[in-house]
């Protein structure tokens, strides 16, 4: 997330993204060039709106009260036209909402004001309540995370990995591409050592569903072939990434208010598993033909 994003403003992203057509963009923090300077943007929405392309600008204010004219002067002019930032259409999104001086100047700028706040009833057939938690299970086939070799070879260590082929010093014999022999060789280890996979199961659970597992595997009679050179294989270290995690998924509920009194509900789910976050926008609730997920590092999440 960009630094001088927050949490208000990722949420107002996550709903843009499920509100938006089909096909659009949705950037967070977008930096635009202006009369040669670079601006930013909250959240910047491109796409197909009916027959025409577009950008919309959305601008994101988390205040303790609602936003009075003087705010609403300066984003008119941030994007006025001549010397302002080039848009199609101008959104504000406040979480306390707008006095009727702000709604009276944004109507005649043509700006679109909205409020979007937690929400405390709705059609209960339709949302999950606030406050309801779920379990989210989350898990990754193994996958590597690194391949080191001693003594190191002199090659791309990726194209090593993907083009290469490893090759029997005794007798010639191809035991095909290095990547499918050292997932054979964790396979056969694997099989072999059933305490071994009981023991990773079991680090995973104490280390909250993510371990980073080392497998020394011997290549000392084996050679690697690439690009018509051979390098002798010693020791390769694969590690392997093991991830099998469940928690739980917390429900909230959001209102969006334009300046009409019109109202959309907004279901949101959250979830910290395996040192992601998870962030789940249903914008009809349960019944959302579109969703938003979004899936992001976390190292709260730990």
């Amino acid at each position: 997330m960009p630094k001088r994003s927050n949490e208000f403003q990722r949420l107002v992203k996550l709903v843009q993204q499920a509100l938006a057509p089909q096909g659009a963009t949705v950037h967070e923090s977008a930096m635009v060039e202006n009369q040669g300077n670079m601006r930013e943007i909250d959240v910047l929405v491109e796409g197909a709106f009916g027959s025409y392309q577009m950008k919309i600008a959305v601008e994101v204010k988390d205040e303790s009260r609602p936003l009075g004219p003087g705010q609403v002067e300066e984003y008119i002019g941030k994007y006025r036209q001549g010397d302002g930032i080039k848009v199609n259409h101008v959104v504000i999104v406040s979480k306390k909402g707008f006095t009727r001086g702000a709604k009276d100047k944004a109507r005649t700028a043509g700006i679109t004001l909205l409020k979007l706040s937690e929400a405390t009833t709705a059609d209960w057939q339709k949302f999950v309540k606030p406050g309801t938690t779920q379990t989210l299970r989350f898990g990754m086939e193994p996958h590597f995370h690194e391949i080191l070799f001693d003594p190191p070879i002199e090659a791309d260590p990726k194209r090593a990995i993907s083009l290469g082929t490893v090759e029997c010093k005794c007798c010639g014999k191809n035991n095909g591409n290095l990547l499918r022999f050292i997932e054979k060789r964790i396979q056969q280890r694997l099989t072999r050592e059933p305490d071994l996979q009981k023991k990773i199961r079991e680090e995973m659970i104490g280390r909250g569903g993510n371990v980073l597992v080392g497998f020394p595997l011997c290549g000392h009679n084996k050679s690697l072939l690439l690009d018509n050179r051979r390098w002798p294989l010693g020791i390769i270290t694969a590690h392997v990434h093991f991830c099998e995690a469940e928690g739980p998924m917390n429900f909230q509920l959001y209102e969006q208010e334009d300046a009409e009194g019109n109202i959309r509900t907004i279901q949101r789910a959250q979830a910290c598993v395996g040192g992601k976050k998870f962030d789940l926008i249903l914008p009809d609730g349960i019944e959302s033909r579109k969703i938003v997920l979004d899936i992001s590092d976390d190292h709260t999440c730990d």
